[in-house]
């Protein structure tokens, strides 16, 4: 397929939605075919940010949650009762979310 080959998109609107279109690309001194272009393309891209910015979100949290276990068990080491109950608390807390 060659470098420039244009892709078409086929979506049907409503007259309403395509009066809105046709204002939107009047007021930006498009045509109502661009407006639709960067309107699909927007929106794609804004949702791929939305997918990294999930997956950043849940890595940074495992991040916290290992960062705390650590934190809490420097804590416990110095009572032998307390790890014991803080390891298993830790275990059941992560087999609840695995």
């Amino acid at each position: 397929m060659p470098k420039n080959a244009k892709k078409s998109v086929c979506i049907r609107l409503s007259n309403v939605e395509f009066e809105c279109l046709r204002e939107l690309a009047d007021s930006n001194g498009d045509n109502h075919t661009a407006a639709a272009s960067k309107l699909v393309v927007n929106g794609l891209q804004a949702s791929k940010a939305e997918e990294l910015v999930e997956k950043r979100f849940v890595d940074l949290e495992r991040k916290l949650t290992r960062a705390t276990f650590a934190m809490l068990t420097i804590l416990v080491n110095h009572d032998e009762q307390g790890r014991i109950e803080y390891g298993e608390k830790v275990n059941e807390l992560l087999k609840g979310k695995g």
